[in-house]
């Protein structure tokens, strides 16, 4: 879904909503209860409750508004599972990443650049035939106009590299590889083989928006995603 302003805070709400009540059915039986240990109330959190909050936040441009949204509802789900109120949290200090550090879950940061960047390796692999593949190294060829952009899903991209201490230069040559790509996203962190691998050299080249040759590779790529979309709308 999406708001008038192509925001995606729609999208947002409806996943909140939808995984509040999942939560809410269990949290009597389950996750508030204190003959559950925390290893089974992480498990069923991690498995259901996050799947259906973070259901297509791959392709989310999330403000710091919407994540602080996600981050509450995180927050709120980590002090029912460890039975702690806010006035506990008040009282005697208690942050969110104690709680975390408990139930051994992390911050919802995390959960979704982790989703983010496993889409964004798996469409790079893609044949650059496919329509994802186009979309994701296309621009559009017209200037920037006066004021702070909105987010998008490059600088969320970005983010998210930075936050999994991946190069931004390099992350193409990481993400061709499955399995480092893979490893890479679990321990947060490139494996050490990748940064013992030289960058592969290329030629310096003038700015993109200023080359011909360029120009008529976005035309040609434009022709052919036209092509794409009027085979599947079909006749």
């Amino acid at each position: 879904y999406l708001n008038r302003d192509c925001s995606d805070g729609l999208d947002v709400d409806s996943r909140i909503e939808s995984a509040g009540r999942a939560f809410g059915a269990l949290r009597k039986c389950l996750f508030s209860s204190l003959h559950v240990s925390f290893a089974a109330k992480r498990a069923v959190y991690t498995s259901l409750i996050l799947s259906i909050l973070l259901y297509g936040c791959e392709c989310w441009a999330l403000t710091e508004r919407l994540l602080h949204r996600l981050r509450v509802f995180h927050a709120q789900c980590v002090r029912a599972m460890c039975r702690v109120t806010r006035k506990h949290v008040w009282e005697h200090h208690i942050t969110t990443g104690e709680l975390c550090a408990r139930l051994g879950l992390d911050f919802i940061d995390y959960y979704i650049d982790r989703r983010r960047l496993g889409w964004l390796g798996h469409v790079s692999r893609m044949d650059f035939e496919r329509l994802p593949r186009r979309m994701l190294s296309s621009w559009v060829p017209h200037g920037r106009p006066i004021g702070c952009p909105n987010m998008t899903f490059g600088r969320s991209i970005r983010t998210a590299l930075d936050r999994f201490h991946i190069d931004r230069s390099r992350w193409p040559e990481l993400a061709a590889d499955r399995s480092a790509w893979r490893q890479t996203l679990e321990n947060r962190r490139p494996p050490d083989t990748f940064f013992a691998m030289p960058a592969r050299a290329r030629p310096p080249s003038p700015r993109i928006a200023r080359t011909k040759p360029v120009r008529s590779c976005l035309a040609r790529t434009n022709a052919a995603m036209d092509i794409s979309l009027q085979a599947l709308a079909g006749p």
